[in-house]
Protein backbone atom coordinates (compact mmCIF):
# COMPACT_ATOMS: atom_id res chain seq x y z
CA UNK A 1 0.00 0.00 0.00
CA UNK A 2 1.25 3.48 -0.77
CA UNK A 3 1.28 6.41 1.73
CA UNK A 4 0.68 9.65 0.19
CA UNK A 5 3.09 12.62 1.58
CA UNK A 6 1.81 15.92 1.20
CA UNK A 7 4.72 18.75 2.07
CA UNK A 8 3.23 21.14 5.09
CA UNK A 9 4.89 23.97 3.49
CA UNK A 10 2.84 23.31 0.91
CA UNK A 11 -0.27 22.46 2.39
CA UNK A 12 0.12 25.60 5.10
CA UNK A 13 0.34 27.92 1.83
CA UNK A 14 -2.41 26.74 -0.27
CA UNK A 15 -4.90 26.77 2.83
CA UNK A 16 -4.15 29.87 4.07
CA UNK A 17 -4.12 31.98 1.07
CA UNK A 18 -0.40 33.49 1.35
CA UNK A 19 0.27 36.03 -0.50
CA UNK A 20 4.13 36.38 -0.24
CA UNK A 21 4.55 39.36 -2.53
CA UNK A 22 1.48 41.43 -0.12
CA UNK A 23 2.82 43.44 2.40
CA UNK A 24 0.02 46.02 3.12
CA UNK A 25 -1.41 46.34 6.58
CA UNK A 26 -5.50 45.96 6.76
CA UNK A 27 -7.31 46.58 9.56
CA UNK A 28 -10.11 44.91 11.01
CA UNK A 29 -13.77 44.75 9.51
CA UNK A 30 -16.07 42.86 7.24
CA UNK A 31 -15.80 45.24 4.38
CA UNK A 32 -19.41 44.57 3.35
CA UNK A 33 -20.53 48.36 3.75
CA UNK A 34 -18.77 51.47 3.08
CA UNK A 35 -19.27 51.59 7.36
CA UNK A 36 -17.58 48.81 8.16
CA UNK A 37 -15.12 49.14 5.92
CA UNK A 38 -11.19 47.84 5.93
CA UNK A 39 -8.65 50.44 6.32
CA UNK A 40 -5.83 49.95 4.83
CA UNK A 41 -3.48 51.12 7.40
CA UNK A 42 -0.06 50.81 5.36
CA UNK A 43 0.90 49.60 1.37
CA UNK A 44 4.63 49.14 0.39
CA UNK A 45 3.08 50.16 -3.63
CA UNK A 46 -0.18 50.89 -5.16
CA UNK A 47 0.70 47.12 -6.58
CA UNK A 48 0.81 46.10 -3.14
CA UNK A 49 -2.13 47.52 -2.07
CA UNK A 50 -4.17 45.81 -5.10
CA UNK A 51 -2.08 41.99 -4.69
CA UNK A 52 -3.26 42.63 -0.72
CA UNK A 53 -6.99 43.57 -0.86
CA UNK A 54 -7.30 40.69 -3.49
CA UNK A 55 -5.92 38.58 -1.19
CA UNK A 56 -8.05 39.29 1.86
CA UNK A 57 -10.92 38.71 -0.38
CA UNK A 58 -9.73 35.20 -2.08
CA UNK A 59 -8.86 34.36 1.56
CA UNK A 60 -12.74 35.21 3.16
CA UNK A 61 -14.54 34.63 0.30
CA UNK A 62 -12.49 31.58 -1.93
CA UNK A 63 -15.23 30.49 -3.99
CA UNK A 64 -15.64 34.13 -5.14
CA UNK A 65 -14.33 35.83 -8.44
CA UNK A 66 -13.37 39.24 -8.70
CA UNK A 67 -14.46 41.04 -11.35
CA UNK A 68 -14.10 44.56 -11.01
CA UNK A 69 -12.29 47.26 -8.35
CA UNK A 70 -13.54 51.03 -8.42
CA UNK A 71 -12.78 53.65 -6.49
CA UNK A 72 -15.34 56.41 -4.45
CA UNK A 73 -13.89 59.56 -3.18
CA UNK A 74 -14.67 60.02 0.30
CA UNK A 75 -12.70 63.28 0.90
CA UNK A 76 -9.83 64.80 -0.62
CA UNK A 77 -7.63 62.14 1.55
CA UNK A 78 -9.85 59.49 1.62
CA UNK A 79 -11.57 57.19 -1.13
CA UNK A 80 -12.88 53.76 -0.64
CA UNK A 81 -12.01 50.67 -2.95
CA UNK A 82 -14.47 48.87 -3.63
CA UNK A 83 -13.69 45.05 -5.25
CA UNK A 84 -16.83 43.78 -6.49
CA UNK A 85 -17.18 39.67 -6.98
CA UNK A 86 -19.69 37.10 -8.31
CA UNK A 87 -20.28 34.54 -5.87
CA UNK A 88 -20.59 30.55 -6.50
CA UNK A 89 -24.32 30.48 -6.49
CA UNK A 90 -24.63 33.61 -9.05
CA UNK A 91 -24.87 36.66 -6.81
CA UNK A 92 -22.48 39.59 -6.29
CA UNK A 93 -21.13 41.39 -3.90
CA UNK A 94 -18.99 44.02 -2.51
CA UNK A 95 -16.46 44.53 -0.29
CA UNK A 96 -15.24 47.60 0.90
CA UNK A 97 -11.54 48.76 2.17
CA UNK A 98 -11.06 52.24 2.69
CA UNK A 99 -7.54 53.84 1.80
CA UNK A 100 -5.77 57.31 1.71
CA UNK A 101 -7.22 59.27 -1.08
CA UNK A 102 -5.74 58.57 -5.05
CA UNK A 103 -4.82 54.72 -5.56
CA UNK A 104 -1.15 55.57 -6.03
CA UNK A 105 -1.13 57.83 -2.57
CA UNK A 106 -0.59 54.30 -0.58
CA UNK A 107 0.63 54.97 3.48
CA UNK A 108 4.07 53.86 3.06
CA UNK A 109 5.39 51.80 6.33
CA UNK A 110 7.37 53.72 8.66
CA UNK A 111 11.22 52.59 9.29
Amino acid sequence: MMQSFINPLVLALALGGSCASCAAELSQGSGLSAESAVMVLSAESEADLYDSVSAWVKQRYPQDAITTREFQYVANDRALLILRTLTSDGGRRAVFFETPGLPFQFVRKKP
